[in-house]
């Protein structure tokens, strides 16, 4: 039992070192993000306004809260334990950013919907200056109503982290009603919501897109629709992995929370007490993950942002002519294909050629 208990406290330890990796991993791709999603190419489109609330949000919870989870459940430091002032700002901070972070996506898939739709006054929702006042709105309402958390986040009496289970003065929620509110409350704010309205907006913005695509033949003023619905598809599909790899980081934190509070009144051995602290410490590192890896997400599931990625490298001494040498042997071996504006463009070409040919007169 005893050797149980102390992998479990040292797997624990190394879990939180190992998510150190991560939040250097988030650094930089925070701010990579900020440089890609700040072109030219992207920044004219609301979706990335979007993009970009979610990674200032996603860098509070990186840079300030994970650093600060940390040194509290690997060494104990935790100036919350002494401060009632600082223990409502943190949890005040970090309940609110993890929520904005996974919300912005889904306003974000909101926003396609609304920019794949055929209605006119639906498109009209899509716009930059709607995108801005948006966010700016939902970031004040997100502030209004967390504001239960500090109030009802107190300094009192608990376990510690670390040393384990040793009871001490720590940050603690408010037993009673409110310990089962917060808990229905993160559930439904930050781990269900989020993803339900993710999918939901996703599919209605795939029908929308099947439906505008149902065209035989192209014409000149339909190749800039095409583009756009190119944009359209693409930045829909680094959502919908941007999504599903929140969704799969955030639940099990959600679940750890309802575990630990319907076995709260039972009896439980020390061995049993160190598993569920390996369980609380695995759940919380795949949160901060979540919210780490969104530069690395969005770079695997999308060619336009790839290609600005590209471009940022290829301004790195050396790194050029690298770039240059890969295309010029891949063109070489005729092995680079044609884009879709460039085979809707020789379709396009085509067509009007034989409609010249045909109507041509004949000399006889």
């Amino acid at each position: 039992m005893v050797d149980v208990e102390t992998t479990a406290i040292t797997a624990s330890f190394v879990i939180w070192h190992c998510v150190l990796l991560f939040f250097v991993l988030g650094i930089i791709g925070h701010l990579l993000n900020f440089y890609v999603l700040t072109r030219r190419k992207l920044r004219s489109s609301p979706c990335t306004l979007y993009f970009l609330a979610a990674t200032a949000a996603a860098c509070v919870v990186v840079w300030i809260m994970l650093p600060w989870r940390f040194l509290q459940y690997a060494y104990n430091i935790e100036p919350a334990y002494y401060s009632s002032a600082i223990c409502k700002i943190e949890y005040y901070l970090n309940n609110t950013t993890r929520a904005m972070a996974s919300w912005f996506l889904g306003l974000a898939c909101m926003d396609r919907y609304f920019c794949s739709s055929s209605n006119v006054r639906m498109r009209r929702f899509s716009s930059v200056r709607m995108a801005r006042i948006i966010i700016i709105s939902f970031t004040l309402v997100m502030f209004i109503i967390h504001i239960h958390v500090p109030i009802y986040n107190i300094v009192g009496t608990g376990r510690t982290p670390v040393p384990f289970s040793q009871v001490s003065t720590i940050c603690i929620i408010t037993t009673g009603f409110y310990a089962t509110f917060s808990l229905y409350w993160f559930f439904i704010v930050y781990a269900f919501s989020p993803p339900v309205i993710m999918l939901i907006f996703g599919l209605l913005t795939l029908f929308n897109i099947h439906q505008r695509r149902r065209q035989i033949l192209p014409n000149a003023s339909d190749m800039n629709n095409r583009k756009r619905e190119k944009t359209s598809r693409q930045m829909l599909i680094m959502l919908i992995v941007q999504c599903t790899f929140i969704t799969i980081c955030t639940m099990p934190t959600a679940l750890q929370r309802f575990y630990t509070y319907f076995t709260s009144t039972q009896q439980k051995s020390t061995t049993q007490k160190a598993l569920d602290q390996l369980f609380l410490t695995t759940t919380l590192a795949l949160g901060f993950i979540g919210h780490s890896l969104t530069f690395y997400m969005f770079t695997l599931s999308g060619s336009m942002f790839r290609d600005e990625v590209k471009q940022l490298i290829t301004k790195i001494p050396g790194c050029k002519r690298v770039f240059a040498t890969t295309r010029t042997q891949t063109t070489t071996n005729g092995m680079l294909p044609a884009s879709h504006e460039q085979r809707n463009l020789a379709t396009l070409r085509n067509y009007q050629t034989t409609r010249v040919t045909t109507n041509a007169p004949i000399n006889e």
